[in-house]
C-alpha cells in the first residue's frame, strides 16, 4: 500500500471546523465590529463638540473658532455616514433598484437628509447643524445590527459545533502499523481505528473492541451508549474508553451528522407563512411611513408651524422610530432559536413552517410496531396442528390443557419432538431471507438453539402479508391471516382458538405450513416503549386524538390500544394503506400528524400534514418526514408541541412589542416630542427586547 501521502497519526477534531457559511458570517461580523467601533468613537467626539457649540459650555470660545466648528463636525461625520454606514446605504440602493423598500431605506433616508441639510447649513455659515443626529443614527443602527447578528450567531452556533465534531483525519492500519489519511478519502467498507477520547469520523459498525460512546450532541441524551461488536456508531460522537475497530458504512456527506447539518441549515433558510406575511406587511408599511414623514414635514414647515430644521427633525424622527427592525426580527429570530434548540435535543425540524402547523394538529396517527412498541420481537409460543406432532408428550400436554393454556411451560421449546425441531429448521431457513422483524426473531431463536439452517429457493416476499419459498423440497409459507386467505389455507378450530387467545393478549400471530396445508401458528411478543402510555395521555390532554394503526389482527391491535389507553385504532392495515387512513382523516377536516419508523411508513409520513420519524437517521426518513427524532424517546413528541406553542407565543409577543413601540413612537414624533436621538434609542431598545425575548427559547423545551 502506498502511504506516501499519509500523515502522522494524532487525530483531533477539525481546528477550523467551520462551514463556508460560518466563515462568511464570521468575516461579516468582524467588519461590522470595525465599522461600529469607528462610528461610536467619532460620534462621541461629534457629540462632545456639539455640546460645546449648543449647550453653553466654554462660552469664551472666539466667534471665529465657533464659525469653523461645523466644518470639523462635517469632517468627523462624513466617514461615519459613508464608511461606517456603507452597508446600510448599499442595501438601501439595492432595494431601490429592485423597487422594494425596507428598514435600510428608512434609515438611509433619515441619515442622508440630516447630513446633507447640515452640509448646506455649514456652507451657508449657519451654525445650527445636525451632524450629531446623522452620526448617532448610524451608530445605533450598527449596534442593533451587531446585536442582531450576535443573537442569530448564538442560535446557530450548534451547527458550527457539529462541524467541529468531525475529525479531519481518520486512523487506518496496514501491515501492523497505524497511519492517518484525510477523512474525505475514507471509503465505505474500510475499517478504521478510534481510540479513547476521539470522535468517530464516519458512521459504521463495530468490528472489534468494547467501549462506551457519548452521542449527546446528536441525540440530546446525556446517557452513554455501550458499543460492542455489531453495534452501530454515529459520525461525530465520542469514543469514551477502549479502542474500537469500526467498519465504515456511511462517510462524508452521506454520514448522519452531515445529513443533520444539511437539514438544519435548510430549515434555517426556510420561511414560515407568518414570516412571509410580516414581510409583505413591511413592504407596504415602509412606503406608508415615508409618505407620513413627507406629509408631516410639509404640514409643519409649509404650514408655518415650525422652522425648516425642526420640521425636518420631526420627519427624521418618524422615519427612525417607524423602522421595522424589531418587526422584521420578531418572527425569524424566534423561529431560528426554536429550530436550533430542537436540534440540540435530537429533534430535527425540516421547515420552520412546521412550528405553525403543530399548533393546528388535532389527530396523531401512531404506528404500532417500532413506534409505540420497541419493534424487537421475541418468539413466545408455537402451536402445532395436532395430527402433525409426533411427540406424545406434546400431544398429551395439549390435550390436558385444551380448555386452559395450550402452551405448558415445560413443552413449547424443549425440542422433544423431532417434528418440532424440523419445523423451526424449515421456518428459519425461509425467514433468513426476510428483513421483517418477525423473521429476524425466528432466525435468532433458531441460532440460539443451534438449529441448522438450509438453503431456500423461489423465495417471494409478499409485502404486508408474509413470505413463501421452497426449503428441502417443501413449498413453505409463513404469514398472517390474509396470506392464508389468499392461498385458500384452511385454519382448523383448535388453531383458530389458540391464535385468538394469543391475539387477545396483544401478541402477534403468524401462521405457517407447507404443501398447501396449515401446520401451526407462532406467537411473538413486542413490548410497548417506555412513555408510550404517557404519550397517549398527554395527547388526549391537549385535545389531540391518538389513533393507533397496525398490520396486526383486530384483536392484537385492540389489546395494545387498550393497554396504551387509545380508544381509536385501525387494524390489518398494509403499509401502502396507512396513507389512505391519513387521507380519510384529512377529508373529515382533521390536521393530521403521523408518527412512524421512517422506512415502511414513508408514504404515510409524506401524506400527513406533519410526519414524525421515530429513532431514524435514514435518508428516506429525512425526505419523507417533517420531523426526525434521532432516538426512540417518545417524550420528545410532547416536547415538539410544547416548543411550537412557546415559539408562536413568543412571536406574538414580539409582534405586539414592535407594533406598540412603532405606533406610540410615531405619534410622539409627529407631535415633536420625540427627537431623532431618542427615536434611535427607542428603535434600538425595541429590537433588543425582541432579541432577548426570542433567545428565551434557547433555554427551553
Amino acid at each position: 500500500m502506498n502511504n506516501a501521502n499519509c500523515q502522522p497519526c494524532g487525530l483531533t477534531s477539525k481546528a477550523s471546523g467551520f462551514s463556508p457559511r460560518a466563515e462568511r458570517e464570521a468575516a461579516e461580523h468582524r467588519d461590522l465590529v470595525l465599522r461600529f467601533g469607528l462610528a461610536a468613537f467619532l460620534w462621541l467626539n461629534i457629540i462632545t463638540i456639539s455640546l460645546v457649540l449648543y449647550a453653553g459650555y466654554f462660552e469664551h470660545i472666539s466667534e471665529s473658532t465657533r464659525r469653523y466648528m461645523p466644518f470639523v463636525l462635517m469632517t468627523l461625520a462624513t466617514p461615519v455616514v459613508f464608511y461606517c454606514g456603507y452597508p446600510l446605504m448599499r442595501q438601501a440602493w439595492l432595494d431601490l433598484r429592485n423597487q422594494t423598500l425596507r428598514t435600510e431605506s428608512l434609515v438611509s433616508l433619515g441619515v442622508l437628509a440630516a447630513y446633507f441639510f447640515s452640509v448646506a447649513q455649514t456652507i451657508r455659515g449657519v451654525p445650527h447643524v445636525y451632524f450629531d443626529t446623522a452620526s448617532v443614527v448610524v451608530t445605533f443602527v450598527l449596534a442593533g445590527k451587531l446585536i442582531e447578528q450576535s443573537a442569530k450567531g448564538k442560535t446557530s452556533r450548534w451547527i458550527t459545533s457539529l462541524h467541529q465534531m468531525v475529525p479531519n483525519k481518520v486512523r487506518l492500519q496496514a501491515e501492523g502499523q497505524e497511519y492517518s489519511v484525510s477523512a474525505d478519502a475514507l471509503q465505505r467498507g474500510q475499517v478504521f481505528l478510534v481510540k479513547a477520547g476521539e470522535h468517530f469520523p464516519a458512521d459504521g459498525a463495530v468490528q472489534q473492541g468494547t467501549s462506551y460512546a457519548d452521542e449527546s450532541l446528536l441525540t440530546g441524551e446525556a446517557t452513554t451508549v455501550a458499543k460492542e461488536p455489531g453495534a452501530s456508531v454515529i459520525a461525530g460522537s465520542v469514543n469514551l474508553d477502549g479502542v474500537l475497530q469500526v467498519k465504515a458504512t456511511r462517510t462524508g456527506t452521506n454520514s448522519t451528522i452531515a445529513r443533520i447539518i444539511a437539514q438544519v441549515e435548510q430549515a434555517l433558510q426556510s420561511q414560515s407563512p407568518l414570516q412571509r406575511a410580516v414581510e409583505r406587511v413591511s413592504r407596504i408599511f415602509v412606503p406608508c411611513v415615508m409618505a407620513l414623514a413627507a406629509v408631516t414635514f410639509a404640514i409643519c414647515w409649509a404650514g408655518g408651524l415650525t422652522p425648516f430644521g425642526n420640521a425636518l427633525m420631526r420627519a427624521i424622527s418618524i422615519l427612525l422610530i417607524a423602522c421595522p427592525c424589531a418587526l422584521s426580527l420578531a418572527t425569524p429570530l424566534a423561529l431560528t432559536a426554536a429550530l436550533c434548540t430542537a436540534s440540540r435535543r435530537g429533534i430535527l425540524i425540516s421547515n420552520s413552517q412546521i412550528l405553525e402547523t403543530l399548533g393546528r394538529v388535532n389527530v396523531v396517527i401512531l404506528d404500532k410496531t417500532g413506534t409505540v412498541t420497541e419493534g424487537h420481537f421475541e418468539l413466545l409460543g408455537c402451536e402445532l396442528v395436532p395430527d402433525y406432532s409426533s411427540s406424545p408428550v406434546w400431544m398429551q400436554a395439549n390435550t390436558a390443557n385444551a380448555d386452559q393454556d395450550p402452551l405448558p411451560p415445560d413443552c413449547p421449546f424443549d425440542l422433544v419432538a423431532p417434528s418440532y425441531e424440523q419445523t423451526f429448521e424449515l421456518l428459519a431457513s425461509l425467514e433468513q431471507y426476510s428483513e421483517h422483524p418477525l423473521g429476524e426473531a425466528l432466525v435468532n431463536f433458531a441460532h440460539e438453539r443451534e438449529i441448522p439452517l438450509e438453503e431456500a429457493t423461489s423465495v417471494e416476499i409478499h409485502k404486508g402479508l408474509g413470505i413463501t419459498g421452497i426449503v428441502a423440497g417443501r413449498s413453505i409459507f409463513v404469514g398472517g391471516r390474509r396470506l392464508t386467505e389468499h392461498m385458500a389455507i384452511f385454519i382448523d378450530a383448535r388453531t383458530e382458538l389458540v391464535a385468538r387467545r394469543w391475539e387477545s393478549e396483544g401478541r402477534t400471530v403468524v401462521f405457517f405450513g407447507w404443501d398447501g396445508a396449515l401446520q401451526g401458528c407462532l406467537a411473538f411478543g413486542d413490548r410497548p416503549r417506555s412513555h408510550a402510555s404517557e404519550l397517549v395521555v398527554d395527547l388526549k390532554r391537549r385535545g389531540i386524538t391518538p389513533h393507533l394503526v397496525s398490520g396486526d389482527s383486530r384483536a392484537t391491535t385492540e389489546a395494545v390500544a387498550r393497554q396504551l389507553g387509545a380508544e381509536s385504532f385501525r387494524s390489518e392495515v398494509l403499509p401502502p394503506q396507512k396513507a389512505e387512513v391519513i387521507r380519510e382523516w384529512k377529508k373529515k377536516g382533521a390536521v393530521v400528524a403521523m408518527a412512524g419508523d421512517g422506512i415502511n411508513d414513508a408514504p404515510a409520513l409524506a401524506e400527513a400534514d406533519l410526519g414524525i420519524a421515530i429513532g431514524s437517521g435514514t435518508d428516506i426518513a429525512m425526505r419523507a418526514a417533517s420531523v426526525v427524532l434521532m432516538d426512540n424517546d417518545l417524550n420528545k413528541i410532547p416536547q415538539i408541541f410544547d416548543l411550537a406553542k412557546k415559539t408562536m407565543g413568543i412571536v406574538r409577543q414580539n409582534l405586539f412589542c414592535a407594533f406598540f413601540c412603532i405606533s406610540v413612537g410615531v405619534t410622539l414624533a409627529i407631535l415633536g416630542i420625540l427627537s431623532p436621538l431618542f427615536a434611535a434609542v427607542v428603535m434600538l431598545l425595541s429590537s433588543l427586547s425582541v432579541m432577548g425575548n426570542s433567545l428565551r427559547l434557547t433555554q427551553e423545551i
